[in-house]
């Protein structure tokens, strides 16, 4: 009976500590967005040519800030941070389209897509992940920055 009453309490301990995996947190990021991949997405923003396309063209290429998000409207003073990040970052040394939505100031629009599909999962043991012994997460998706 005691050899019997120790193989359950061994087994319920068992199951306890396996099923600890699913504790461990997980996070899945989606941005609605007319892209189903980084290919996808890739693709229309190369079809993109500055100074020449137009914004009712951009809007058929998917790239409408006003219906999809992660889409930014930037005037010429979120480029300039964009771009020259530092002083040692000269105008001279940026792309000519760059350098002329600079000097037209309000003129100037831009746009700064994000699209993302991205998730995150921890694996491993549950305790050694609660205590901060070791904690690995596998994050996988994709992520496009133009």
């Amino acid at each position: 009976m005691k050899t019997c009453l120790n193989a359950l309490v061994f087994f319920l301990a068992f199951l306890i500590f396996m099923g600890c995996t699913n504790l461990l947190p997980s996070t899945k990021v989606t941005v609605k967005s007319p892209w189903k991949d980084f290919d996808d997405a890739k693709l229309d923003y190369e079809k993109i040519i500055p100074g020449i396309t137009t914004v009712a063209e951009l809007s058929k290429l998917g790239f409408n800030p006003y219906q999809v998000p992660n889409i930014r409207i930037m005037n010429a003073t979120d480029i300039i941070n964009i771009f020259m990040p530092n002083p040692s970052i000269r105008i001279e040394m940026l792309d000519p389209g760059i350098q002329k939505c600079i000097a037209s100031k309000d003129r100037c629009t831009g746009y700064r897509i994000e699209p993302t599909l991205q998730d995150s999962k921890r694996i491993g043991g549950f305790w050694a992940d609660l205590f901060g012994f070791k904690r690995d997460t596998v994050t996988s998706g994709w992520e496009f920055r133009g």
